[in-house]
């Protein structure tokens, strides 16, 4: 288990499944996409603020304005969560999923909350330590955290 994750953690892990059409469409230079690429790799490190101010700037506007509106830093890891889980209405909204099936290649069936959706694939790309049942956030089929754990 990972444990307690930084501001920056967070909203890396919440803001990389954008990255892949960032690049694609040459928002996000190849060298920046690399340098992602590393932190996706490799969770426990921690990403700098500016390199993710810089690959996600339209993101980290929005977090600063929710920042000010709440009083806190930008930041600051309560605002980094509620953001992302609350008022993130951009491409790829976040939603909480109940893990199904867990499959032996590291994805898994999800199941929205929303009230006739068919499970959905998801990737695990952080590796969170996932039991049936578990309730989790989803930003564009990616698990990114469990529910309640933070």
């Amino acid at each position: 288990m990972m444990g307690i994750l930084t501001p920056e953690q967070l909203f890396f892990r919440y803001a990389w499944p954008a990255a892949d059409k960032l690049f694609m469409e040459r928002k996000l230079s190849e060298r920046d996409y690399r340098r992602l690429k590393v932190f996706r790799d490799n969770p426990h490190l921690c990403p700098p603020r500016e390199l993710l101010e810089t690959c996600f700037h339209r993101i980290f506007d929005a977090l600063r304005i929710c920042g000010n509106e709440t009083g806190r830093s930008a930041w600051d890891d309560r605002n980094v969560g509620d953001y992302w889980r609350m008022f993130h209405d951009g491409p790829g909204p976040v939603r909480v999923y109940t893990v199904g099936e867990i499959r032996g290649d590291g994805n898994l069936l999800g199941t929205s909350r929303r009230q006739g959706e068919h499970p959905q694939l998801l990737s695990n790309p952080y590796s969170l330590e996932l039991r049936q049942g578990n309730q989790i956030y989803v930003r564009m089929a990616c698990a990114v955290e469990i529910y309640g754990e933070r």
